[in-house]
């Protein structure tokens, strides 16, 4: 080998071996596309989230319309931090859950703090509160309630996204093309099946010819009975 290929061949080991290499779990967000402050930990919910987790199933499909949780739901998901981080907290949950990972870990405390504080403070404007954003994360925020087996919790949100659907009008008056509906009234029916409580919503009677939109690839979102 010549001098001069020589030469090359060490200042390319030598780059690779100081060029540091990401992992996943030291990705950035270059394009500032979350609606929050970007944080390490959030990478395998999200990665979770999008692979198993937003999977549509016959419940909430449309004829001709294929992906509506990733094309109609995920979107907005991105556009605010009230649902971004109850997305993310009902998400980890469900994770930590099927690798039988603490429920009580700091991040998933965090995430849903954060998530509660911004809802929170959405409620005080009176616009604000009645956005699909809202009424998605406080969806967001039942299901977990659910999820977790805390009844009275998930009751006393529902009641709050009850009154969010009639500020819009409404189930019919809220928007993802009839997606957020769907969720609703599918949530409401199961949860009510699995704990014996009320129907929140009187048009949740609809869900029962058809099959659960909370069972995916990975298993049923909530419990069973």
């Amino acid at each position: 080998m010549s001098e001069s290929a020589s030469a090359s061949a060490s200042a390319s080991t030598s780059t690779a071996q100081t060029t540091p290499v990401a992992t996943p779990a030291e990705e950035v967000d270059p394009f500032d596309s979350y609606p929050v402050p970007w944080n390490p930990v959030y990478q395998p919910i999200l990665d979770f989230y999008t692979s198993y987790v937003l999977i549509d199933t016959p419940a909430i499909a449309e004829p001709g319309n294929m992906f509506r949780l990733r094309t109609l739901w995920f979107p907005i998901v991105m556009t605010s931090p009230t649902i971004f981080y109850a997305a993310l907290s009902l998400t980890g949950s469900i994770l930590h859950a099927r690798r039988h990972l603490p429920l009580d870990a700091p991040a998933l405390l965090e995430l849903r703090s954060r998530a509660i504080s911004s809802i929170n403070a959405t409620l005080s404007n009176s616009e604000d509160c009645k956005t699909d954003q809202t009424v998605g994360a406080v969806l967001c925020v039942s299901i977990l309630e659910s999820f977790l087996g805390h009844p009275e919790l998930f009751q006393i949100h529902m009641a709050g996204l009850a009154k969010m659907v009639r500020l819009r009008g409404g189930l019919d008056g809220l928007g993802l093309d009839g997606l957020l509906r769907k969720m609703i009234i599918w949530l409401d029916f199961n949860h009510a099946s699995i704990y014996g409580t009320g129907l929140i919503f009187e048009e949740s009677t609809e869900v029962q010819t058809r099959p659960s939109p909370y069972n995916t690839l990975t298993g049923s979102l909530l419990p069973q009975p």
